[in-house]
């Protein structure tokens, strides 16, 4: 976005927010060279304040049509780009798009006379839009989709015991009460399949019927939010999980977990 003039208060605030957890991610190691990306959905805020002298210029087109996100606008991290860069510079890093009326291509959102950054989308473009487009298809509220490497549940993925959602949310529940508290959905696991295709973009989709938190085996995970920090919160809880068990097993031992009915009364108790 480094072509646009930011003078929208509530987009300079979610453009804040990105480069918080954009160098969250990569302190924690979630987020090596230029792993990682993220989408943005900014219509709404946009609509109230719209940048200075913006135009939209070059148009590419999409091999699917996302007719419930025509005309809506996106942040998106660019395709090669880090996340310690969009921690320290956002604008010069992420590129401001929208969805053509038709829903088959997307324009640049540059000012008015600005030279044109080649600065792709990020290479998981159609998760991205995929997830979005089901977002308002269903009437849901959710902003944000992040994706990034978690060391600790990558590691899990590589256990047979672990390969399904109801398996992974069980282990991951029973490690800490606040898993069950703040992730009551738990998280949809997807056996490995080649990141950046269409193909894996509406399998992940399939996954958020019931999930908020979506992971690729061996790869990383996929939240869904209405903040960005509202989505790190949510890796960065499951992520401990991870860690407590992981922990235990490498001190000898199975850890005991809580058990169902503990899990059953957490729910209750917190209207999970």
């Amino acid at each position: 976005m480094r072509e646009i003039t930011i003078s929208n208060g509530e987009l300079k605030n979610i453009i804040s927010e990105i480069k918080s957890v954009a160098q969250l991610f990569y302190q924690r190691g979630w987020a090596e060279s230029n792993a990682g990306n993220l989408s943005v959905n900014v219509t709404s805020v946009l609509e109230n304040e719209k940048p200075e002298n913006i135009q939209e210029v070059e148009n590419f087109s999409l091999t699917k049509t996302y007719k419930h996100i025509a005309n809506q606008y996106f942040i998106m991290s660019g395709s090669g780009i880090r996340f310690r860069d969009i921690a320290a510079e956002a604008l010069n890093n992420t590129v401001l798009i929208k969805i053509a009326e038709d829903g088959k291509s997307y324009f640049y959102i540059v000012n008015n006379g600005a030279d044109f950054a080649k600065i792709k989308p990020t290479s998981e473009l159609p998760t991205h839009l995929a997830i979005h487009d089901f977002i308002q298809k269903e009437k849901r509220n959710e902003k944000v989709v992040i994706h990034t490497h978690v060391n600790e549940l990558i590691a899990l993925s590589h256990n047979k015991a672990f390969k399904n959602s109801n398996k992974l949310t069980q282990l991951l529940h029973s490690m800490h009460p606040e898993v069950v508290i703040n992730v009551p959905k738990g998280i949809g696991f997807l056996s490995y399949m080649l990141p950046g295709t269409e193909h894996i973009a509406d399998a992940t989709v399939d996954l958020l019927h019931k999930h908020n938190l979506i992971f690729w085996e061996k790869h990383g995970i996929f939240a869904v939010g209405h903040t960005p920090l509202e989505c790190f919160d949510k890796i960065d809880i499951i992520s401990k999980a991870a860690k407590i068990y992981l922990i235990c097993k490498m001190y000898g031992f199975e850890p005991e977990g809580i058990d169902e009915q503990h899990i059953l009364e957490l729910k209750r108790f917190f209207s999970v």
